[in-house]
């Protein structure tokens, strides 16, 4: 699980979750978290997610669906109690993820000390940025920040 499309949302989720909210009340968290938007060329077997008011809907490859694929609606209850299981578990928050989280913010700390030149792409990608909550996000636009490159990408322009 990826958490929604803004900077630290696997984080906030997974430290919600902690707090032992009801379901209704942790699943109108996700519906704010998650917002309206969604994103494409998310993997091999997803091809598509959009998030709404409803819920996640991810478009499917299926073989035996007339287009090749198939819609699954998966609603902020049914995702707010999956994601508590694995919280309990400690499977949602994956060290893999924490180590990520860790190299983001040294990258960020030394770039604020002006050890790290900030390069074009993030002062544009800085219009992006805005209050949602009581945390500072921004949108990843395919952004690469361990390398301050959009994905797929090298040059900076």
């Amino acid at each position: 699980m990826r958490g929604s499309s803004f900077e630290d949302s696997k984080h906030r989720i997974n430290e919600f979750a902690k707090t032992n909210p009801s379901n209704a009340d942790f699943a109108a968290f996700l519906s704010k978290e998650y917002g309206t938007g969604g994103r494409s060329g998310y993997g091999d077997i997803v091809t598509s997610q959009n998030h709404n008011g409803k819920g996640i809907s991810l478009d499917i490859r299926d073989e035996n669906a007339p287009n090749g694929k198939r819609k699954i609606l998966i609603k902020y209850t049914q995702a707010a109690e999956r994601i508590s299981e694995l919280v309990a578990k400690d499977e949602y928050f994956t060290e893999s993820d924490k180590q990520k989280r860790i190299k983001h913010a040294k990258y960020v700390w030394n770039q604020e000390r002006g050890q790290i030149p900030i390069r074009k792409t993030q002062q544009r990608h800085k219009l992006y940025n805005f209050h949602h909550g009581d945390y500072s996000v921004g949108t990843d636009y395919g952004y690469d920040r361990s390398t301050g490159n959009r994905k797929g990408n090298d040059s900076v322009a």
